[in-house]
């Protein structure tokens, strides 16, 4: 074989055939598992999400954010109301809810969780995405709660 057989125009399309039905073979193998991870990555991170949004009962009932300002970027902690023995497997009533949040963010402050032993005003509850109540130290108003973009408790 001589150096103008290797680089004839003849010798150079049987060179880019050959790669190419290399390239389509590996194509073929590949793209089913590519898919197929694609897929599953979706579906777990979609399965994740779903339960991330939403609090369960218990923790709609039970689990509360209590904030030290009126902001959902101030400073919280996660009180948890253990009253209830049987942790109820239904939503409580929204008023026994609100009121349970409340002392549980009220005896937060009286433990010296926050700076002083006091909320700085009356407390108010709002409803955070996942369903849970936040409890921020502010003056109930009609829109206090939207202001922060969350909604009144339900």
């Amino acid at each position: 074989m001589t150096f103008q057989d290797l680089t004839s125009t003849a010798s150079t399309e049987r060179a880019l055939r050959r790669t190419r039905a290399t390239i389509d073979r590996r194509r073929k193998h590949r793209t089913p598992l590519i898919i197929g991870s694609v897929a599953a990555f979706v579906l777990a991170t979609t399965a994740g999400g779903v339960a991330v949004v939403q609090a369960n009962l218990t923790q709609q009932n039970h689990l509360t954010r209590c904030y030290s300002a009126w902001s959902t970027s101030s400073e919280f902690y996660d009180s948890a109301n253990i009253t209830d023995p049987n942790l109820s497997t239904t939503l409580n009533p929204t008023e026994q809810r609100v009121a349970a949040a409340i002392e549980a963010c009220e005896a937060g402050w009286r433990s010296g969780l926050w700076p002083t032993t006091t909320p700085p005003g009356p407390l108010t509850a709002c409803q955070l995405r996942d369903g849970r109540l936040a409890i921020l130290p502010r003056e109930k108003t009609e829109e206090a709660c939207k202001d922060l973009g969350l909604t009144e408790p339900q």
